[in-house]
C-alpha cells in the first residue's frame, strides 16, 4: 500500500522521506518505484524459494533411500538440482527394486548378483546403456530369435513340473508366467519369435493350469458303453468313486428361458427351465446307470439353474479350493460359465439375424 503521510511516503509499511529537489524526488521516484517492486516480490521470491528447498529435500531424501548417494550429494551441491530421469535411470531403478530374495534362474543367477554388480565401484554406465538398449528392442516387437527361447524357456521348464510341486510353489510359478502381460504382449506380435516357441509355452501353460484347477478326480468323456435308451450317451463319468461306493456321470443341458416349450415355466418362476430339463433327463437316462450316479447339469441360457447343478458346482469348487488354497474358485467357475453363455448367445443372435437377412432377400 502506498499513500502520502505529511512529506513521507508510506511504501511497503516503510515512511520514506520527500526531497524539495526536482533532481533527487526524480531518482527518488524511480528509488521509490523499484523499491515498491522488491518489496512486494520478496513474499513470493520467499515461497518460490521455501518450495524449491522443500523438493530438493524430497528429492535428497528420496536418493538417500535409494542407496545413491552420489547422487544425493550431487543433488545438493548443484543449485540446478539433479537432472531428470533418463532411461538408463529408470532401468537402474528397476534392477535395484528386485528383492535380494527372488528366485534365480536356470543359471543360477540371481537379481542379488545384478544389484551387487551395479552397486560396486566397476563402471556400470556401458553395462547399463546396453542393458537398456536391448529392452528397448524387446518392447518394439523385434525380439532376437536367440533371445526369445530364453524368455519363455525357463517358465516352460518350471511349468512342466507344476504337478510334482506343492500348491503353494505351484500357484507362484503359474502366477510369474501370467504377470508379465506386456512382456508377452510385444514378444507374442514379435516377428522374429518362433511360432513353435510360443505353442510349447502355450501348451505347458495350459497343462499347468489344468493340473491345478481341478478337484484331481480322473473323468472320461462320452463313456464307450453307457448310453440311454435312444443310444446316446453322457457327457462323461468319474473313473473312481464319487459318493458310497458309485461313479458319477453326468449329462449337461442348456435349455433355452425364451423357448415356446418353457416359456409358460419361465414366466410364472425363475428356473423351472432347468428343473424341468433336468427330470426329462432322469427319465432318460433311468435304468441305463445302474451302477452309476447320474448328475443333470441344466443351466438357461440367461444364467439359472436346478438345484442339483448348483450343490454340484459348490462341492466340485470346494475341492479344488482345498487344492488351490483360493475360496474364490466357486466364485471363478460361475464367471466362467457366464461368459460361455453370453458367447453362446451372441452366436445365436448373430446366426438368427444373418438367417433372417437371407431369408428377406
Amino acid at each position: 500500500m502506498n499513500g502520502a503521510h505529511g512529506n513521507n511516503y508510506v511504501v511497503g509499511g516503510r515512511y520514506l522521506k520527500e526531497d524539495n529537489s526536482s533532481e533527487h524526488h526524480r531518482g527518488y521516484a524511480g528509488t521509490r518505484t523499484k523499491a515498491t517492486h522488491v518489496l512486494r516480490t520478496e513474499p513470493y521470491l520467499a515461497r518460490r524459494i521455501k518450495m524449491h528447498s522443500g523438493q530438493l529435500d524430497s528429492n535428497r531424501n528420496r536418493r538417500i533411500e535409494q542407496g545413491n548417494l552420489s547422487a544425493a550429494v550431487r543433488l545438493v551441491c548443484s543449485p540446478e538440482g539433479l537432472a531428470g530421469d533418463s532411461p538408463e535411470t529408470l532401468v537402474l531403478s528397476a534392477l535395484k527394486s528386485f528383492r535380494n530374495g527372488s528366485s534365480g534362474g536356470l543359471d543360477c543367477l540371481r537379481p542379488q548378483h545384478i544389484k551387487d554388480l551395479i552397486s560396486g565401484p566397476l563402471p556400470i554406465d556401458e553395462f547399463v546403456s546396453s542393458l537398456t538398449q536391448f529392452i528397448n528392442i524387446i518392447l518394439s516387437g523385434a525380439c532376437p530369435s536367440a533371445a526369445s527361447r530364453f524368455f519363455f524357456g525357463e517358465l516352460k521348464f518350471a511349468l512342466e513340473r507344476v504337478s510334482h510341486l506343492p500348491v503353494h510353489d505351484a500357484l507362484t510359478i503359474v502366477r510369474n508366467a501370467l504377470s508379465l502381460p506386456r512382456l508377452m504382449y510385444f514378444l507374442r506380435t514379435s516377428f522374429s519369435v518362433d511360432a513353435s516357441i510360443l505353442g510349447g509355452f502355450d501348451g505347458a501353460l495350459r497343462s499347468a493350469l489344468s493340473a491345478l484347477c481341478n478337484a484331481s478326480i480322473p473323468v472320461l468323456k462320452e463313456p464307450s458303453g453307457i448310453s440311454a435308451l435312444d443310444g446316446k450317451r453322457p457327457d462323461g463319468c468319474t473313473l473312481i468313486p464319487w459318493r458310497a461306493g458309485r461313479c458319477l456321470a453326468w449329462d449337461v443341458t442348456v435349455p433355452g428361458t425364451l423357448a415356446e416349450r418353457y416359456v409358460h415355466l419361465t414366466s410364472k418362476e425363475s428356473g423351472l427351465a432347468a428343473t424341468r430339463a433336468s427330470d426329462e433327463k432322469f427319465k432318460k437316462y433311468e435304468g441305463a446307470l445302474p451302477s452309476m450316479d447320474f448328475l443333470p447339469v441344466c443351466i438357461q441360457v440367461l444364467g439359472p439353474m436346478d438345484n442339483n447343478t448348483s450343490i454340484f458346482f459348490k462341492k466340485i469348487c470346494k475341492m479344488i479350493s482345498g487344492r488351490s488354497g483360493d475360496s474364490r474358485e466357486l466364485f471363478f467357475a460361475m464367471n466362467h460359465i457366464s461368459c460361455l453363455l453370453q458367447r453362446f448367445l451372441r452366436v445365436c443372435v448373430t446366426e438368427n439375424v444373418q438367417l433372417n437377412a437371407d431369408v428377406s432377400e
